[in-house]
């Protein structure tokens, strides 16, 4: 069997080439192939899914504007035509009512389901029920 040809030396046709390379010193270098570990569609359930999750807990609140949201709303406003919805949800998910009466809660609730359903129809996806 004849040695293995050092970095930058011999040809790299024929019996040589091979998933390794070998390098000064002695090295070892593999080649990956980069797969995907999710498809778009998963991507965008997931990030629906923290959409819903965000509805679910600003019912008793306002939620903290944090950077997770933040990248979810961008995330699925990038690939929608519209951004209204996406900045409507923002805004009645992170901020406060102005009042505490029943209505401003109850009317904040239905602000923030109707961004929701919004951002589904932006994305022409049927909302779960």
């Amino acid at each position: 069997m004849s040695p293995q040809p050092r970095y930058g030396q011999g040809s790299v046709a024929g019996p040589q080439r091979s998933a390794f390379s070998a390098f000064p010193g002695g090295g070892v270098c593999s080649i990956f192939v980069h797969v995907r570990r999710f498809s778009e569609e998963q991507l965008i359930a997931k990030a629906l899914a923290a959409v819903e999750a965000v509805e679910e807990r600003a019912q008793h609140g306002p939620v903290a504007p944090t950077p997770e949201l933040r990248f979810v709303l961008a995330y699925l406003a990038n690939r929608a035509p519209e951004r209204w919805p996406f900045d409507e949800c923002w805004k009645l998910a992170t901020g406060a009512a102005l009042d505490s009466t029943d209505a401003a809660v109850f009317g904040r609730r239905q602000g923030l389901l109707a961004a929701i359903n919004g951002i589904y129809r932006q994305l022409r996806i049927e909302r779960p029920r």
